[in-house]
């Protein structure tokens, strides 16, 4: 939660990573801060090291709707539009009737 505070409200993605990688050395299989590292190294355009730990997330959560969502945005901004449709296809269908994804 921390952060996500540095990330959104203080525009600190420095500091929002530090908190997610301690997050990460009490829990490595903790898929929700590896989506978030991947958010926020996407944010600030580093597209390659952001897919690595969204595919993370995913081999340890492939249930999780927020990191197909993030897979889809970091193929629409590489023009893989194929796989754009393929991952925002699949948060729909792991998000289920009635649920949405969460704001990361």
């Amino acid at each position: 939660m921390t952060g996500n505070f540095f990330a959104k409200y203080k525009n600190d993605i420095d500091t929002a990573l530090k908190y997610f990688n301690q997050s990460l050395l009490l829990n490595p299989e903790d898929f929700i801060s590896l989506n978030n590292i991947g958010a926020n190294l996407m944010q600030i355009g580093n597209l390659k090291e952001a897919e690595k730990y969204f595919y993370d997330a995913l081999n340890i959560n492939a249930d999780y709707p927020n990191t197909h969502y993030a897979l889809g945005l970091l193929a629409e901004m590489k023009q893989d539009y194929d796989s754009a449709v393929y991952s925002f296809s699949n948060t729909l269908k792991k998000c289920g009737k009635g649920n949405e994804i969460s704001k990361v």
